[in-house]
């Protein structure tokens, strides 16, 4: 499978980077060169409240999508000259999709090759809202939107007896980390080092991570919001219990998992997938198991190239393990593949197509982290219908099992179970 480009191979993309000491508009309020051919501006739009109350982050470069194309998996018209990403998750603004991309009209007669300067006045001019009022109306919302969720954050940090880590949005911290961790340093390509990881399954793994302190504080800090009355967003679609963890000022958490322990380790485990590299940005939630409300979860794939779970608590509940099939693409895609039973300070790593779901939870209550971490520039590529989001399509399917079966997530749910139990008959 091809590579995608990595930043310092897109022509442009160099140049734009070379371009930071340029003069830029007054609106930026810092421009930097954080790797060859990628550039992080801090963007502030004119005026004092709404979108203009602070300074937003975007990136600039990289991968230029369908563009110097490696192969005809990657053919057609790229997307744009090159790749700018509104990298702030609690942001929401018109005409910007769920990864931060904008969408084609951002490009508009800038031309093939745009400078730092104009793409950097495009970026504030999008913060600054359209001149037609057909098309202010749609912005407002979503800039009013924006504002309510920052206004979230800073009420929980000044109201609410969080800890101090959390009133700081602080990131990971080293007593957080159990020991392995901790003393080899973050960022490390971690089964070179002869880090505990072990694959529970084929292709999914699981390594101590949290101390049981940090993933009490964390769990701690998460109650609070949801006993508070700050509105909160629920994760996905298949749970009712838990939170968006980004929407409660701690992205920065996330960040450090994906810089720190999950990049690292994608690039090292599921190096033959197209985007192992390129992992850029996450949706973090934390979800909740309990007996009576949700105590199990239905075989399913993630949206994420890669996923992190991580188990919080609480202490002592029994059942819900994770069961764990094959891989969207593959022919084995719903044949069982293990299983493990999760712990207080464990993680687990797999790639986002892996199949899986959880078992049901027999007593006690449950409470996971998880990240999914996402490549812009391979969702991207998978919007214009280069690449396959899920997989590889098209193989002959293998062995079915009834574990690996999910009914809202299998069209031929009810075929396959009728076939299996006239197996079981003969």
């Amino acid at each position: 499978m091809a590579a995608l480009l990595l930043p310092a191979d897109h022509e442009l993309s160099r140049e734009l980077a070379a371009q930071v000491a340029a003069p830029l508009p007054p609106q930026i309020t810092s421009a930097t060169r954080i790797a060859p051919g990628l550039v992080e501006l801090r963007v502030r739009a004119g005026a004092a409240t709404g979108y203009g109350c602070r300074a937003w982050r975007v990136v600039v470069g990289g991968e230029g999508v369908g563009d110097d194309v490696v192969d005809e998996r990657f053919g057609g018209e790229p997307r744009s000259p090159a790749r700018v990403r509104f990298a702030d998750p609690s942001l929401a603004l018109r005409g910007v999709d769920d990864c931060g991309v904008p969408d084609a009209r951002f490009w508009e007669g800038l031309g093939a090759r745009p400078s730092l300067r104009a793409i950097a006045a495009r970026c504030v001019a999008w913060l600054e809202g359209p001149r037609s009022d057909g098309e202010r109306d749609a912005w407002s919302a979503a800039e009013a939107k924006t504002a309510r969720k920052r206004a979230a954050v800073v009420e929980f940090r000044d109201r609410y007896a969080v800890s101090d880590w959390a009133k700081g949005g602080r990131g990971l911290e080293e007593p957080a980390l159990v020991s392995d961790w901790a003393k080899r340093g973050r960022g490390l390509e971690a089964p070179a080092l002869g880090l505990p990881i072990v694959e529970i399954a084929p292709g999914a793994y699981a390594f101590p991570l949290f101390t049981e302190a940090f993933c009490a504080r964390l769990l701690a800090d998460l109650d609070a919001w949801e006993r508070s009355p700050l509105p909160r967003r629920r994760p996905n679609s298949m749970n009712a219990g838990g939170l968006v963890v980004n929407d409660c000022g701690m992205e920065r958490l996330g960040d450090d998992l994906l810089e720190n322990i999950v990049g690292p380790l994608a690039a090292k485990l599921f190096g033959d997938e197209v985007f192992a590299r390129s992992l850029d940005h996450h949706h973090l939630f934390a979800v909740r198991y309990a007996v009576g409300e949700d105590e199990t979860l239905a075989m399913h794939h993630d949206a994420s190239e890669v996923t992190l779970n991580v188990c919080l608590g609480t202490a002592g509940f029994e059942g819900g393990a994770l069961q764990f099939c094959g891989r969207v693409g593959d022919g084995d895609h719903r044949a069982a593949s293990g299983a493990f039973d999760h712990r207080v300070g464990t993680a687990v790593l797999h790639l986002g197509r892996h199949r899986h779901g959880v078992a049901r939870l027999v007593s006690g209550e449950r409470a996971n982290l998880v990240l999914w971490a996402r490549s812009s520039a391979f969702r991207s590529a998978a919007a214009f219908g280069h690449v396959a989001l899920d997989g590889q399509t098209g193989r002959p399917e293998g062995r079915v099992d009834r574990v690996c079966l999910s009914e809202p997530n299998d069209h031929d749910y009810a075929r396959q179970v009728a076939l299996l139990e006239a197996q079981e008959v003969t």
